[in-house]
């Protein structure tokens, strides 16, 4: 059997439990009865779920003003500085 033949026959059997598996979804999509199905509107958050807010202790770091952090142009300098002569 040629590697031609064999493609061809992986390609039917893959386009074939593909469109098996396309008209088993179509078939469930519309015998689902309307009370199974998902909602259609977002449900509705409760109040305290808003004022929710984290502790101090789990909040990042606040980096000082004016600091900032290192760049590419700092790694490239860097690495330019610690390849030595060419």
């Amino acid at each position: 059997m040629t590697h031609a033949a064999l493609v061809n026959g992986v390609v039917f059997w893959l386009v074939a439990v593909m469109t098996v598996l396309l008209v088993m979804f179509i078939y469930a999509v519309i015998t689902t009865p309307p009370q199974d199905a998902a909602p259609a509107e977002p449900p509705a958050l409760e109040h305290s779920a808003l004022e929710w807010t984290t502790p101090a202790s789990a909040r990042p770091a606040q980096r000082p003003p004016g600091s900032r952090l290192p760049g590419w142009r700092d790694r490239a300098a860097r690495r330019h500085r610690l390849s030595g002569p060419a």
